[in-house]
Parts: C-alpha cells; sequence; structure tokens
C-alpha cells in the first residue's frame, strides 16, 4: 500500500491515519506468486469534520384529495446527520416532522413530508415554511442561512376539489395557476383507456374548467390534469 506515493504497508488491509485535511492517492500493488503484478489507485478527498444542510425547492404535489409538499435537501458538509428535525410552520400552528433518511456527502434527497392538508385545512393558509436542525453526534451545525425554505400557496400549482361528483354533463375543475400557460385535461377509463384529451390556455391566478362529458357512458372515470410537469387524477363519477 502507499500513500502519496510512500510505502506505507504490506498487509492485506490497510489500516492507516490521516492526520491532515487534503487530496490523498491511495496504491495498492499486488503481486502473485507467478510474479504477475497489478495496481490500482484512488484519490480519497479528507475534510474537516462539518455539519452543513440546505434546504431549497419546497413545492406542493397532490395526493389524492389532499395537498402534500416535496422538500429537497442536501447535505453540503463531509457529516451525515444522525436525524434532521423539520419544523413545518403552517401559520396559526405548526408540526415538527423527524427525517432519519441517510444523506451522504455532496448528495441531495427529495423527501416528501408526513404532513399533508385537505382543502378545508389549505384555506386560509397563504404561505408555508420550513426549518431544518440537524444533528449528528457532538457536532453543531455552524452555517443555518440555508436551513429555511418557504413557499407561497398563492403562487404554487394546485387542483382543487372537482364539483358537481357525481355529474350529470358537466364537472368543474378548479385550480391555481402560478404562471400564465396550457392544462391539459383528459377523460381515462378505470382501465388506463383514453378517452378524449383538451389544451385550455389558462392565466395566472384562479381558474375553473368546465369539462363536458361528451358520449361516454355512465360510469367511474378519472381526469388526468397535466401543467408544467405536473400530473394530477382526479376520479369522477357521470350518472
Amino acid at each position: 500500500w502507499t500513500i502519496n506515493g510512500i510505502v506505507v504497508s504490506s498487509e492485506a488491509v490497510l489500516q492507516d491515519t490521516l492526520q491532515e485535511k487534503g487530496n490523498y492517492i491511495i496504491g495498492l500493488e499486488a503481486t502473485n506468486e507467478f510474479g504477475c503484478t497489478n495496481s490500482s489507485f484512488q484519490q480519497l478527498n479528507i475534510k474537516a469534520p462539518q455539519l452543513d444542510i440546505a434546504l431549497s425547492n419546497l413545492r406542493v404535489v397532490s395526493k389524492g384529495d389532499f395537498t402534500g409538499f416535496v422538500i429537497s435537501i442536501t447535505n453540503k458538509g463531509s457529516l451525515m446527520p444522525d436525524y434532521i428535525d423539520l419544523d413545518v410552520d403552517l401559520g396559526d400552528f405548526s408540526v415538527t416532522e423527524r427525517v432519519e433518511a441517510v444523506i451522504y456527502p455532496e448528495s441531495t434527497n427529495n423527501y416528501a413530508l408526513g404532513v399533508s392538508l385537505s382543502e378545508n385545512q389549505l384555506r386560509g393558509i397563504s404561505r408555508i415554511c420550513l426549518d431544518a436542525n440537524a444533528v449528528s453526534g457532538n457536532y453543531i451545525e455552524e452555517n443555518t442561512n440555508n436551513n429555511r425554505a418557504c413557499i407561497n400557496l398563492e403562487n404554487a400549482f394546485r387542483v382543487m376539489k372537482i364539483y358537481p361528483n357525481p355529474a350529470k354533463d358537466i364537472v368543474t375543475v378548479p385550480l391555481i395557476l402560478p404562471e400564465n400557460g396550457n392544462v391539459i385535461i383528459s377523460i381515462e377509463h378505470s382501465d388506463g383507456k383514453q378517452d378524449r384529451s383538451v389544451s385550455y390556455p389558462l392565466e395566472t391566478g384562479y381558474n375553473e374548467v368546465r369539462v363536458e362529458r361528451g358520449n361516454i357512458k355512465a360510469g367511474i372515470y378519472f381526469l388526468r390534469i397535466r401543467y408544467e410537469g405536473f400530473d394530477v387524477v382526479k376520479k369522477v363519477v357521470f350518472k
């Protein structure tokens, strides 16, 4: 075994303590009984122990009749946190959710919060914020400037409860768009077969789209609503 070109061991397993941070080249040269030799080298970057967690890109996702949230958690330090407590500020009240997922240094995990809200619970809430408190042994996170992420619900894509449901001829789809864009709404059968798909050019803010039943028979169908990478499915019953 070599470290930066200096031979440090001839044992099968290398056990060595690196005292200084920096880049090291770890080399292994092996020779068999016939004198054939092969070697391998790998770079190792040693950093000072640092706990640094960053939150970003808090976004809204549909969970059936509920609204859920996904947050990107990045480990910018050299230590893996034992756990991360996320304080979820919902305005009039807050909850704390513990994240125990493994997040390796220099990697990002997209974490789906266990917190989900119904349409009634969302009313009156205009903004949701998350604060992260990371714990790793006795180490304390010093850089907490990036431990907070917020989202304004008025500026998020949301599909609310459709009505009437059951419906006879027309069902209304209320939704909120953060920007002008095309919303594609498809009617699908329970087996996934698509009946038809219509594109609606809509403006920023609150919109109501009236979807006609057409010639389909009475029964259970699904409305698939697509917008800028979002894909929301709502069940509808036509009488």
